[in-house]
């Protein structure tokens, strides 16, 4: 998740923040994925339930929309995928570097464990 979490960097998960509150694009999740080869990880929720993500020319579009300029990455690219009910598309900061839905597909909601919390120094 370079830049935004650095090797090293302290951070906490919130495994409760999801139970009164709604996951968010933008929202930096822990999860778990079985059948791959980590047990977990944090990634970046770009793709909400029933949204359609694309990707042209390294840009990301959200229902044809471009995704917010709050959110780049550098030249992403992969497959047009609809997600359904209780799916999210995660993606990492670092994308050309970065194993996340574009590879393992996107999140069922019970894979996501928390939110995370990125210590200041």
């Amino acid at each position: 998740m370079t830049p935004t979490i650095q090797n090293e960097q302290k951070i906490q998960v919130d495994k409760k923040y999801y139970q009164d509150t709604p996951v968010k694009r933008g929202d930096i999740v822990l999860f778990e994925k079985e059948g791959e080869d980590f047990d977990q990880h944090a990634k970046r929720v770009i793709g909400l339930p029933n949204e359609m993500l694309e990707f042209k020319d390294g840009t990301v579009y959200i229902d044809g929309e471009k995704l917010s300029k709050k959110y780049h990455f550098n030249h992403v690219e992969g497959e047009a995928i609809q997600l359904k009910k209780n799916e999210y598309f995660v993606i990492g900061d670092n994308a050309l570097s970065s194993k996340d839905s574009r590879h393992f597909g996107p999140l069922q909601e019970e894979e996501i464990l928390g939110k995370v919390i990125i210590e200041e120094d």
